[in-house]
């Protein structure tokens, strides 16, 4: 994030990952706190496999990380990337920078 203008830029796997509703919900879902996919599941009365493919796409991205403390259960937080996204405390513009390919 640019502190100078506020300001958010997304690569072009970014921007069409956050085209999907479902995973700007599970982002703001993350929001709250850190949640296992069973709990994210249950939460947008979705399949876990479902999940499990939006969870992997925003990972790749760098909105959220799996965390992997060794216990039973992995849980998924939010990343400074994905917090800024989500962020309500200040109003933030987000830029997109659209990559071309060659």
């Amino acid at each position: 994030m640019d502190s100078t203008n506020d300001r958010i830029v997304l690569d072009r796997k970014s921007f069409e990952a956050l085209a999907v509703d479902s995973r700007v919900k599970i982002l703001k879902s993350l929001k709250e706190r850190r949640k296992t996919l069973s709990e994210i599941a249950k939460e947008q009365k979705m399949a876990a496999s479902g999940v499990k493919e939006h969870l992997d796409l925003l990972e790749q991205v760098g909105l959220i990380e799996k965390m992997d403390d060794g216990h039973k259960w992995k849980y998924y937080e939010l990343t400074i990337k994905g917090t800024e996204i989500v962020s309500t405390q200040k109003e933030i513009r987000v830029w997109i920078l659209l990559s071309i390919s060659v």
